[in-house]
């Protein structure tokens, strides 16, 4: 028996695009969230600049979407768990989708 997916997904997406009026709102709604992340990482790069003005934090600005990597050693991963309640995967991927 083989089973397909809904085309729900499909429908949605035609009708915004065959539509100006709703595609020009999703674009507007990906701008912002686009500019949500921005300003995320932008946030963390000057926090980890303040705590550790020796290294380049660079690289934190340049990735796009909500989540990047960040160069850090075990022992830092921990402080920023331990004192400031930031989360990283153990190969150093950090979420920029906060609440």
């Amino acid at each position: 028996m083989y089973s397909n997916p809904p085309c729900t997904g499909a429908w949605i997406a035609a009708k915004m695009l065959s539509n100006q009026e709703l595609l020009n709102g999703y674009e507007n709604e990906i701008k912002q969230v686009a500019g949500k992340f921005s300003k995320i990482r932008e946030g963390f790069y000057d926090l980890m600049k303040e705590m550790v003005p020796e290294r380049s934090w660079k690289y934190i600005k340049e990735h796009n979407g909500p989540y990047f990597y960040i160069k850090l050693t075990g022992k830092e991963r921990e402080t920023l768990e331990r004192d400031y309640h930031i989360y990283l995967s153990v190969e150093g991927s950090l979420s920029t989708v906060f609440n």
